[in-house]
């Protein structure tokens, strides 16, 4: 969230995040800031639906955004006898009772059919609208290089491409 608000700030947005500063708590109330963000700890605390109960917080919501929305299934629900890692993250939908009239932003690019299933169970989505997308993307590179047992010459190739070229810091590489 730290980099996210920092590259809004860098473009001259207003942005800050719930639980960096209490003392922003009473500007996000008074509707200082254009992008706010949160974790799902702060989201289902009392403060952040104490800010949600607030009318001038409210007329300027526009909408609610969720990234990486599949950790509310994978971190947020138990797995069999196994407690939750973060079981706040299950709780998200709750913000569905407060807002009812503000537009959801459910954002993921590696999910399969039951877990959006779930997502849009757990965010209390009746009708929305799934943008799915192939996971090909011909700007990503995969390579698979066998890499010699030394730590250092086994990442050297990685350093000396990344000097060589800064577009391959945006393609992914897997050592096996």
């Amino acid at each position: 969230m730290e980099t996210q608000v920092q590259e809004l700030l860098d473009r001259q947005i207003s942005a800050t995040y719930i639980g960096k500063d209490s003392s922003e708590n009473g500007d996000i109330r008074r509707g200082k800031y254009s992008y706010v963000y949160s974790n799902p700890e702060y989201v289902t605390s009392g403060v952040w639906r104490d800010m949600l109960r607030n009318s001038i917080y409210r007329k300027n919501l526009v909408c609610i955004v969720f990234d990486e929305v599949r950790t509310a299934v994978s971190w947020g629900l138990d797995k069999t006898d196994e407690e939750a890692f973060r079981p706040e993250f299950a709780r998200v939908g709750e913000l569905r009772s407060m807002i009812s009239n503000i537009p959801m932003l459910a954002l993921t690019a590696t999910t399969n059919p039951p877990v959006r299933a779930k997502i849009q169970r757990l965010l209390a989505m009746k009708t929305p609208l799934e943008i799915v997308e192939s996971q090909y993307r011909e700007n990503i590179i995969i390579s698979v290089i066998k890499v010699p047992v030394q730590l250092e010459a086994a990442f050297k190739w990685i350093v000396d491409l990344m000097n060589r070229d800064q577009k391959k810091l945006y393609e992914s590489y897997f050592l096996l």
